[in-house]
């Protein structure tokens, strides 16, 4: 927005705001992930099927959940954005959305129709011969049990086994706040970032969201209003601040206790708030059998 001269852009960040080559270690190490950077949120996921609760990463510094994770950079597949068109979701058809995948990639592999050259987000592609024999063993132990091999997670044949497509170079995990918010469009005269700021709702007169309500009372008035908190955050502040199903509650308090009537959005909207989930494989190596 503020590649505009004529917007003036206020970012507010829960966490904090380094700057682009100031990351502590344990934030741009691609080894280091969740809570252990430090930078988490802390949430814990209900019990469920396993009877007990698991950690959900979430970041909390400038670069968001970019910043803190695994450093997967695979996008959601075409027969995902099928269905959220089908729903209702208008311009989220795959054919849409792909020329922005290109736009703000920048990768040296796979074909210039799937791919971007000189968006400022890197992403890697790892081949089979980048491997590690143990990882080149297990996507070989996938085909042979049906599981075709693939090339390019963000390519025209996604599914199969490969290396995760990943926003890490020479072992930086190249966040938003890092590939976005260069020290180039952090100078601009009308961008400025706060840090250690926590959003608590947004304010409306009537319909119409003129600004935001800081979590010590501070309110902050905007002509526009634009929420980016995440899977989780988002759908809190939005209930907190009397816009989603009746019936559904916020950490704090039901959306029918809040200050605004409570206002409906497009259902759509509403479908689509799931994060993807990894699983993990823990291999324990057996002695090889006496020749």
């Amino acid at each position: 927005m503020s590649e505009d001269p004529q917007r003036r852009v206020l970012l507010l960040e829960a966490g904090p705001a380094y700057p682009p080559d100031g990351y502590p270690d344990k934030v741009a190490d691609s080894d280091v992930v969740g809570g252990f950077t430090g930078h988490d949120w802390g949430y814990m996921t209900e019990p469920g099927v396993i009877g007990r609760p698991v950690a959900a990463f979430r970041g909390k510094v400038l670069g968001g959940s970019s910043a803190v994770d695994g450093g997967a950079a695979v996008r959601a597949l075409p027969a995902d954005f099928a269905r959220w068109a089908e729903r209702g979701l208008r311009g989220w058809a795959f054919d849409e959305v792909l020329p922005d995948y290109r736009t703000l990639e920048n990768t040296p592999s796979g074909e210039d129709h799937w791919h971007g050259r000189s968006g400022p987000q890197p992403v890697r592609q790892l081949s089979f011969e980048d491997l590690t024999p143990v990882q080149q063993a297990f996507i070989d132990a996938a085909a042979a049990n049906g599981i075709v091999k693939t090339s390019d997670l963000n390519g025209p044949s996604p599914a199969g086994a490969a290396a995760f497509t990943k926003n890490v170079v020479d072992g930086i995990r190249v966040n938003t706040g890092m590939a976005y918010l260069d020290g180039a469009v952090r100078r601009r005269p009308n961008l400025e970032i706060r840090g250690d700021v926590l959003v608590d709702r947004v304010v409306f007169s009537g319909s119409w969201a003129t600004g935001v309500a800081l979590a010590d009372g501070t309110i902050v008035q905007a002509a526009e209003v634009m929420l980016s908190a995440g899977t989780y955050g988002s759908a809190a502040i939005l209930l907190r601040s009397g816009v989603g199903p009746s019936g559904e509650r916020s950490p704090r308090r039901s959306v029918q206790s809040c200050g605004p009537p409570a206002r409906t959005p497009n259902r759509a909207s509403w479908t689509s708030t799931s994060s993807r989930s990894t699983r993990s494989i823990r291999l324990r190596a057996r002695p090889a059998p006496d020749s």
